[in-house]
């Protein structure tokens, strides 16, 4: 896409390459840094309002509408600070299968902690 009229030397390559590597190395050490931070901060922010932060009656409200059964507490997946990341529901689509498929998914969902 770029063409550069000016030549380098094979050294000169190698040191513009350890310099932009170690630029990089830099940039990516600063970015998780913040990226840390920002999870920390933002951590204790969500943990004071977790309750409300995740719907999980709306969720099963809607699949109920769709499928023919679901289990009835969907539970939170959290990360290490304890922030949600996903709500795990089960539905079922199968009328003549729901009552296994319930009782699997309701034992699994008592594995989550």
């Amino acid at each position: 896409m770029f063409s550069y009229a000016i030549m380098f030397s094979v050294e000169d390559l190698s040191r513009e390459i350890v310099d932009l590597a170690a630029h990089l190395d830099a940039a990516t050490h600063r970015l998780l840094t913040c990226i840390r931070q920002f999870d920390e901060a933002s951590g204790s922010a969500v943990e004071r309002r977790r309750e409300t932060s995740v719907p999980r009656w709306s969720f099963n409200a809607r699949l109920k509408a769709v499928f023919a059964a679901v289990a009835p507490e969907p539970k939170v997946l959290r990360n290490s600070t304890n922030c949600p990341l996903y709500l795990l529901c089960f539905a079922v689509g199968n009328q003549a299968g729901a009552p296994i498929a319930l009782r699997i998914a309701n034992h699994l969902l008592r594995m989550v902690q």
